[in-house]
């Protein structure tokens, strides 16, 4: 199942996503259309090979683009792509990175507004759709990776 991203995720991850984290086509294809676009791009279809309309025709893939994306940036994708089957990758990686960043920091933002530490993990638990159990071992990873950080600088 492919991440849900809201239109605010867009916006954060646009600025938040760790791109060394992306495969290559994903890259390639944000460099030429945009990081909103191509999350739009893997949103609608991630983890599907993509026959890229040549342009030229009226097809279910080239409508599907079109709606996706919008037209000028369909065109600027057939142009390069027209022809290729390209594999939408799902991105999970970045996306769960990017995720437990957010719910790290959301979790710290709310045990300084007088949250217990128990009543934030299940607040982002519900609100990211993961289990407190899960939140415990990110809390856990993230506190052995600053802990061995900080031991390479002494």
């Amino acid at each position: 199942m492919v991440m849900q991203i809201t239109k605010t995720d867009v916006d954060k991850l646009a600025t938040e996503l760790s791109l060394e984290l992306l495969p290559q086509l994903i890259v390639e294809i944000a460099e030429l259309i945009g990081i909103e676009k191509t999350l739009q791009l893997v949103q609608a279809f991630g983890g599907t090979n993509l026959l890229m309309p040549k342009g030229v025709e009226k097809s279910s893939s080239k409508q599907a683009l079109i709606h996706t994306v919008g037209e000028e940036t369909a065109q600027a994708l057939m142009e390069i792509y027209g022809g290729d089957r390209l594999y939408i990758a799902r991105c999970e990686v970045a996306l769960r990175d990017w995720r437990d960043n957010q719910l790290m920091n959301e979790i710290g933002q709310l045990v300084m507004n007088d949250m217990s530490q128990t009543k934030a993990i299940r607040h982002v638990a519900v609100k990211y759709g993961i289990s407190e159990r899960w939140v415990y071992e990110l809390l856990k990873t993230d506190m052995e990776k600053r802990q061995y950080q900080q031991d390479l600088l002494f």
